[in-house]
């Protein structure tokens, strides 16, 4: 034992006192508006009328009172879109507020917000979109470059301290058909000069970096050390750039925190249409747990209506969101109990086991040099109840602890609870209620003597968890299909004798779990085409099919693909009219994709109490060797994706159906989901 009663080494790199704070704030918002909110799209074209900006009862003061009342600590406005409107009078551009109808051409949304957040003791941030689709220089690189910086600078400069400055990775190609190329160490430079406290948030940090999806979910583990060579620039892309993201680098060289972003609403920006589709409570705790709760601080947008305020529907839920958060953690059953541990660093009461239990956050456990794996146990006094466990590292001292267990005494001998991996500025978990009288935290491995700040454990009455996957990535076996072959039908569906295709089961949710949903699929080929019959038994009524983006609707996928080496696959969406989205996907670190148009025949028809749909796809034309398959083989995945606007199936990941789940949220890891089609 080394009996040093110093302070643990910092294990490099370390958060910033800037950093530091930036992740205690938990809590931050995101405030989409611009003209999208008038022409009911997401992303502008660039050639919108300012006059059609016109938010008559704008009152940014409601704004920040309804985030602040909900707990949110900073707001971030989209000061320009990729739209390229401002919202304040640009020096730049006539493209701006100064030439709307709005306040008489003489209103700045960017200043009304910044004061209102000084009001309120409100942190402010910017978000200067770089693309710009009305700007004529764009595509032009130095003179954009130019313009951009032009612009950022009047924002750094003008509104007073800004606490986060907030770029993307968008880009297009200028009306000259050239890709911009814009100059990040000079932007970020500027940012650096004008508002030196500010973190700067992007794929590629500097300071704060994206968490490598818009559904505000962090992944598992999740380290705030990051290698900064790993993603060169913003909007790199491919697959390991997007793993760095969600997972961070165990032992990177810098600390760059990840920052969960999603809306509160299927869209960025305010529709009507979307007013009875606000996330629910249940939704916002359980992507709190997953970005809050796995080390990154969690964004969410509430997009002013066209009167320039946040609708009633989304303050209440905001509220309701801070009254549950309240009511989960009002009480911690382990707070001040006696805890004792099997190292105490130079058995010192300064870093005693209940020091993770005082309610300090200048106080923790830690435990002497040469210990990498220990043990808390906590006397909670009497049986009580719990369902939720609450973790948090002293980070000044670097992100150490890499995996921990949660045990419980059980009829005399201790049982496992759960098992976690990182925990940095705070770890949640949430699982099947436990009720016992003593715990046990078991830090399994650290990369330097493990230190923990706080130990607190919970009960969520209202918490009803996940039914456990019926299948997992272990024990999965990809299925393989005989197709049977039909006499030629031209690629025509209505032709096609569907009563002697073969039925693909069973459709699980995305994530492995069982689905009471009522969907079917058929397959056969002819030789040169593949006929596919996908229906599900729903209230068709309740499908959504208007919203701007394809992938936002209520649809089904196909992915096809030539063998299982994931280089190569085709993506198919087909919505409820039967419209198509087709992609090809290239090499799997640089999964550049391009739309085309194949010669896809869909019959889509809905009835009031089931939805079907009928491919045929031409094999030469849509597998990407643009070959009919070799050894007549065929590797495929077919999904049903419920609009985000509805979300009838509530939970997460379980809302998505597939005949190979991923075991993820998403369609991702296509390779490793693809079932086997052999043609007879």
């Amino acid at each position: 034992m080394t009996n040093d009663i110093s302070t643990p080494t910092p294990l490099p790199p370390t958060p910033s006192p800037a950093q530091k704070a930036w992740q205690e704030m938990e809590l931050t918002m995101f405030v989409h508006f611009t003209v999208n909110t008038y022409t009911d799209r997401e992303w502008g074209m660039g050639a919108e009328d300012p006059k059609i900006f016109n938010p008559v009862r704008l009152d940014a003061r409601q704004w920040v009172a309804a985030a602040k009342a909900a707990g949110f600590k900073l707001m971030i406005l989209t000061a320009k879109h990729h739209d390229g409107f401002c919202l304040w009078p640009s020096r730049q551009t006539e493209h701006s507020v100064k030439n709307s109808p709005w306040r008489g051409g003489n209103g700045d949304v960017v200043r009304e917000f910044t004061d209102a957040c000084r009001e309120f003791g409100m942190r402010a941030g910017l978000y200067l979109s770089p693309w710009d689709r009305h700007e004529k220089t764009y595509g032009d690189s130095p003179r954009y470059n130019d313009y951009y910086c032009a612009q950022l600078t009047e924002l750094l400069t003008d509104y007073g301290p800004l606490a986060e400055i907030w770029f993307d990775g968008a880009c297009g190609e200028g009306s000259n058909g050239r890709k911009q190329e814009y100059d990040w160490p000079r932007i970020w430079g500027l940012v650096r000069k004008h508002q030196p406290e500010a973190m700067i948030f992007s794929d590629a940090g500097p300071d704060v970096r994206w968490i490598g999806n818009e559904e505000g979910i962090a992944g598992d583990p999740c380290w705030a050390t990051f290698d900064p060579h790993g993603v060169p620039k913003p909007g790199a892309s491919g697959n390991d750039i997007l793993a760095l993201l969600q997972h961070g680098q165990r032992g990177g060289s810098v600390w760059r925190p990840g920052e969960s972003d999603v809306s509160i609403r299927p869209g960025w920006f305010w529709h009507q249409h979307e007013n009875k589709n606000i996330k629910t409570v249940d939704h916002l705790l359980d992507l709190y747990f997953k970005s809050v709760g796995r080390n990154t601080v969690f964004l969410v947008n509430v997009p002013p209506n066209r009167d320039g305020l946040f609708s009633e529907e989304d303050v209440k839920r905001l509220h309701e969101f801070r009254v549950a958060l309240d009511k989960l953690f009002e009480t911690d059953l382990a707070a001040g109990c006696r805890a004792r541990a099997d190292n105490v660093r130079a058995n010192s009461d300064r870093f005693g086991a209940e020091r993770a239990l005082d309610g300090n956050p200048e106080t923790y456990w830690a435990t002497d040099d040469d210990i990498s794996c220990a043990t808390l146990e906590i006397d909670l006094g009497r049986a009580v109840q719990f369902n939720v466990l609450s973790l948090q590292e002293p980070i000044a001292l670097g992100q150490r602890i890499e995996a921990f267990r949660l045990e419980a005494w059980k009829n005399g001998k201790w049982v496992q609870v759960l098992n976690g991996t990182t925990v940095g500025h705070r770890r949640l978990e949430r699982f099947q209620s436990v009720t016992t009288d003593r715990i046990r935290l078991v830090i399994e491995k650290a990369l330097a003597c493990p230190a923990l700040q706080t130990v607190s454990v919970y009960h969520d009455a209202d918490y009803q968890p996940l039914p456990a996957p019926e299948v997992n990535r272990e024990t999965y076996t990809l299925p393989e299909v005989s197709v049977p072959r039909v006499a030629s039908a031209g690629g025509d569906s209505a032709r096609v004798d569907w009563e002697n295709g073969v039925c693909l089961t069973p459709w699980l949710a995305i994530t492995g779990h069982a689905t009471e949903r009522n969907v079917s699929s058929r397959i056969l080929h002819d030789g040169e085409w593949l006929y596919i019959e996908l229906a599900e038994r729903c209230e068709t009524s309740l499908l959504v099919s208007d919203l701007p983006e394809f992938w936002n609707n209520d649809h089904w996928e196909l992915f096809l693909a030539d063998t299982r080496d994931g280089k190569r696959y085709t993506q198919i969406g087909v919505d409820v009219f039967g419209k198509l989205k087709c992609l090809r996907w290239g090499e799997p670190h640089n999964p550049i994709h391009e739309s085309w148009t194949p010669a896809v025949r869909v019959i889509s028809t809905r009835e009031d109490d089931c939805w079907r749909v009928r491919v045929a796809l031409p094999l030469a034309e849509v597998l990407p060797s643009g070959l009919l398959p070799k050894n007549r083989t065929v590797f495929a995945n077919f999904g049903r994706l419920t609009s985000l606007a509805c979300r009838p199936y509530e939970w997460l990941g379980v809302h998505h159906l597939a005949w190979c789940p991923t075991f993820r949220r998403g369609f991702v890891d296509i390779a490793k989901s693809l079932g086997s089609l052999a043609l007879e």
